[in-house]
Protein backbone atom coordinates (compact mmCIF):
# COMPACT_ATOMS: atom_id res chain seq x y z
CA UNK A 1 0.00 0.00 0.00
CA UNK A 2 2.80 2.56 0.52
CA UNK A 3 4.68 1.45 -2.57
CA UNK A 4 1.41 2.46 -4.13
CA UNK A 5 0.98 5.59 -2.44
CA UNK A 6 4.48 6.86 -2.91
CA UNK A 7 3.96 6.04 -6.98
CA UNK A 8 0.22 7.93 -6.82
CA UNK A 9 2.20 11.16 -4.97
CA UNK A 10 5.04 10.95 -6.29
CA UNK A 11 8.39 10.90 -4.39
CA UNK A 12 8.65 14.55 -2.88
CA UNK A 13 4.86 14.55 -1.68
CA UNK A 14 5.28 10.79 -0.37
CA UNK A 15 8.85 11.41 1.83
CA UNK A 16 6.79 14.71 3.08
CA UNK A 17 3.96 12.71 4.33
CA UNK A 18 6.25 10.00 5.95
CA UNK A 19 8.26 12.91 7.74
CA UNK A 20 5.18 14.86 9.22
CA UNK A 21 3.72 11.62 10.09
CA UNK A 22 6.83 10.95 12.32
CA UNK A 23 6.80 13.98 13.45
CA UNK A 24 2.61 14.90 14.49
CA UNK A 25 2.32 10.81 15.78
CA UNK A 26 5.69 10.46 17.32
CA UNK A 27 4.88 8.74 20.92
CA UNK A 28 1.13 8.83 19.98
CA UNK A 29 -0.80 6.61 19.05
CA UNK A 30 -2.75 6.99 15.21
CA UNK A 31 -5.14 5.41 13.68
CA UNK A 32 -5.46 4.78 9.75
CA UNK A 33 -7.84 7.14 9.41
CA UNK A 34 -5.41 9.33 10.95
CA UNK A 35 -2.99 8.57 8.09
CA UNK A 36 -6.20 9.03 5.23
CA UNK A 37 -6.49 12.69 6.45
CA UNK A 38 -3.17 13.64 6.56
CA UNK A 39 -2.04 12.25 3.07
CA UNK A 40 -5.05 14.15 1.72
CA UNK A 41 -3.36 17.10 1.95
CA UNK A 42 -0.58 16.35 0.27
CA UNK A 43 -2.13 16.47 -3.29
CA UNK A 44 -5.21 18.15 -4.77
CA UNK A 45 -7.04 14.69 -6.16
CA UNK A 46 -9.22 12.42 -4.07
CA UNK A 47 -7.54 9.59 -2.82
CA UNK A 48 -11.11 7.79 -2.28
CA UNK A 49 -10.54 5.02 -4.84
CA UNK A 50 -7.22 4.41 -3.59
CA UNK A 51 -8.05 3.81 -0.08
CA UNK A 52 -10.49 1.57 -1.25
CA UNK A 53 -8.69 -0.59 -3.60
CA UNK A 54 -5.86 -0.76 -0.98
CA UNK A 55 -7.22 -0.64 2.20
CA UNK A 56 -11.23 -1.31 2.30
CA UNK A 57 -11.51 -4.41 -0.20
CA UNK A 58 -10.39 -7.64 0.35
CA UNK A 59 -8.87 -8.56 -3.35
CA UNK A 60 -5.62 -6.47 -3.42
CA UNK A 61 -5.53 -4.54 -6.90
CA UNK A 62 -2.22 -5.41 -8.98
CA UNK A 63 0.87 -4.34 -7.81
CA UNK A 64 1.80 -1.35 -9.21
CA UNK A 65 4.68 -1.25 -11.68
CA UNK A 66 6.72 2.10 -12.21
CA UNK A 67 5.12 4.66 -14.05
Amino acid sequence: TLHALRLRLGDSSFFQLLHRWTDKYRYRAATTEDFIALASTYTSESLNDFWRDWLFVPDLPPFPGPH
